[in-house]
């Protein structure tokens, strides 16, 4: 295998981490796997009840005070506590 390979196929397996920061703006996170990817709000002074989920078309809504980050594709995904970083 070559080495690029090998990296394609561990990022594949850790998958990602999108972080986000209060800014009073939009995030958008385009390719959600779920039990792959996390959601990273560490720092921001956030708890699970701060956030607001809606559905907005195919899009899952994350709305908080300061933002709102959109799961583009996910409306039908149910996000668990392992999806997110505090």
């Amino acid at each position: 295998m070559s080495e690029a390979q090998e990296l394609a196929r561990r990022a594949l397996e850790e998958g990602d981490r999108f972080e986000f920061r209060l800014s009073g703006g939009r995030g958008f996170i385009l390719e959600f796997r779920q039990g792959r990817d996390v959601i990273s709000l560490d720092g921001l002074g956030l708890t699970p009840w701060d956030l607001l989920p809606s559905i907005s078309g195919a899009d899952l809504v994350l709305s908080f005070d300061g933002g709102e980050v959109v799961l583009r594709g996910a409306a039908g995904v149910k996000l668990e506590a392992d999806d997110f970083r505090w």
